[in-house]
């Protein structure tokens, strides 16, 4: 297999989900859609960190766990007197191997984005000391490199299931975001 086939199949097989949250979350250019960000980014990474956590991680390399960054959001939120926002969200369920490759590719891709929105973050005042203490974490020592290759060379991998659950875990984010977006429509 090429090196990188199984990234750029994930890549491409993500692509609109992926196109379609990025619009969501738009370009962060006031501390409302900041803050809006922080809820909804800690909304998804809670839950997609504890899906995560649930699955057997005994027989993979140490380069494909993504880092946790939910506790960093909560303190960001924290910092700027804002309080996580409780969504419902269906379930994901990452039940094998190529499962929890799959979703910690979402995870782990998002440190590439990541760099993007904290350049956006400082811009408003927000940094690693003051409210964008994820972002810092999640750019600062990205396993990327070791990431895919961990990923490329993983043993019994199947496409579909590790495809499955990355288009799981985009969906995931996005209905965190409607949500959040629900409510403060019903709040407002």
């Amino acid at each position: 297999m090429a090196v990188g086939a199984r990234r750029f199949a994930l890549r491409d097989g993500t692509r609109t989900g992926h196109e379609t949250l990025d619009h969501m979350v738009g370009t962060l250019t006031d501390a409302g859609a900041y803050a809006r960000y922080l809820r909804g980014m800690e909304a998804f990474r809670s839950h997609a960190e504890q899906a995560l956590a649930r699955g057997d991680w005994s027989d993979l390399p140490v380069a494909v766990r993504p880092r946790p960054i939910a506790p960093a959001l909560r303190d960001d939120l924290s910092a700027l007197g804002l309080s996580p926002v409780a969504v419902a969200i269906a379930p994901l369920r990452l039940d094998s191997r190529s499962a929890l490759l799959g979703g910690a590719y979402v995870l782990e891709g998002s440190a590439l984005g990541a760099r993007l929105l904290r350049q956006q973050a400082l811009a408003l005042g927000f940094d690693r000391e003051h409210g964008a203490r994820h972002l810092a974490e999640q750019t600062d020592g990205s396993s990327w490199r070791a990431f895919v290759e961990a990923l490329d060379t993983a043993p019994d991998y199947d496409g579909q299931q590790a495809l499955a659950a990355a288009q799981a875990m985009f969906d995931t984010a996005r209905a965190a975001f409607r949500a959040l977006d629900t409510l403060a429509g019903a709040d407002g």
